[in-house]
């Protein structure tokens, strides 16, 4: 009869634990055993036919390797054995702390580990959880109902002075001292005024142009501006419009919906 793997744990702190496992003798030289004898049948030494080395030979040859590479396989399947065994949850990688292996002795290694917490759900028994209600209000539902229209709009070209609400596609460069502001010009770009997206006095300035009007105007930043190269400073901006278009909504019909 095999004689069993032995387990003993050592509480090393809250979490930690120590453990300790020693394989018996006979499994870990059974498996070396094996190990060899495969070997023996498809290793080539010269002198000898394939299948016909001595098992003595290539014991002498190759044990040291064939027991290292057993000994850590065995190591590892016992291991997950012993924290089976145990009820043990890792809450990482187990660290080998020592191996003793010795020929013909049992294989003994201590490893460190750390574990899960044990933790006890409280009684869920008298309480109370109340569920939220959302209320929907008719002006939620149109304000809704607003901003899916204005996501839906539609652009037609005109040939008015731009306002508010209105697409722009602009050329503009920028200018400060006289000598081009990095990273102030650009060409075709869209603009839609009131959208908050260009500072107020630029958008000012395209009030009331028309497609293929260019002009010319000094906005000055505030001292608070993100930008610390334009901040506090005035910059000389000339643009050329290329198009005015203004949005249209669609209905609320079932087209829409």
């Amino acid at each position: 009869m095999e004689t069993p793997m032995q387990v003993s744990i050592e509480t090393t702190g809250e979490l930690q634990r120590r453990l300790t496992v020693e394989v018996p003798a006979e499994q870990v030289e059974q498996e070396v055993a094996t190990r060899l004898r495969t070997l023996a049948q498809r290793v080539r030494i010269d002198g000898f036919r394939p299948g016909k080395v001595p098992l003595k030979m290539v014991a002498q040859r190759y044990g040291s390797k064939v027991r290292n590479e057993v000994t850590d396989e065995v190591v590892q399947r016992s291991l997950g054995d012993a924290l089976r065994q145990e009820n043990l949850r890792p809450a990482g990688g187990p660290r080998i702390e020592s191996r003793e292996v010795t020929p013909g002795a049992s294989l003994r290694f201590t490893v460190v580990l750390e574990i899960f917490p044990d933790v006890q759900l409280a009684s869920l028994d008298g309480l109370t959880l109340e569920r939220p209600v959302a209320q929907v209000t008719d002006q939620d539902v149109d304000e809704l109902l607003e901003t899916l229209r204005r996501q839906r709009r539609s652009w037609e070209p005109v040939q008015r002075a731009a306002c508010n609400g209105d697409r722009l596609v602009i050329d503009y460069q920028g200018t400060m001292d006289g000598a081009p502001l990095p990273g102030g010009s650009a060409e075709s770009v869209s603009v839609e005024l009131g959208s908050g997206h260009l500072l107020d006095a630029f958008e000012e300035r395209l009030q009331g142009l028309k497609p293929g009007d260019r002009a010319a105007f000094d906005v000055s930043y505030p001292a608070e501006h993100p930008k610390a190269e334009v901040a506090g400073k005035t910059v000389h901006y000339t643009v050329l419009v290329h198009s005015v278009s203004e949005s249209h909504l669609p209905a609320l019909d079932e087209d829409f919906a």
